[in-house]
């Protein structure tokens, strides 16, 4: 991965359970975790098929953007999910709907 990313920020789309076969102590770069919530009963969840679902519609927004720079993904808007700058950190980024 650090030959790959060459000190680039990585984004992690992958489920909870699959990155932690990263080991992120040797990571040279910053990691970008990408969270996808549901608003449901007065507040944001994680429902894991819609998280999932929401994770290969950004995979596919990548793919066909070709994008680079992961700024670029926050425009995202598929199936009305939007970037949400106050729930969001520098390393974990929330998609809302």
């Amino acid at each position: 991965i650090n030959a790959a990313a060459e000190g680039s920020p990585i984004v992690n789309l992958a489920s909870q359970e699959y990155f932690k076969a990263v080991d992120l102590e040797t990571l040279k770069s910053p990691v970008i975790n990408i969270h996808f919530k549901e608003h449901r009963d007065g507040s944001y969840k994680v429902i894991g098929l819609f998280a999932k679902q929401a994770r290969g519609m950004m995979t596919n927004f990548a793919i066909k953007n070709r994008i680079t720079d992961p700024e670029d993904l926050k425009p995202f808007n598929e199936e009305g999910y939007e970037f949400s700058e106050p729930l969001s950190t520098e390393s974990d980024w929330v998609f809302v709907r």
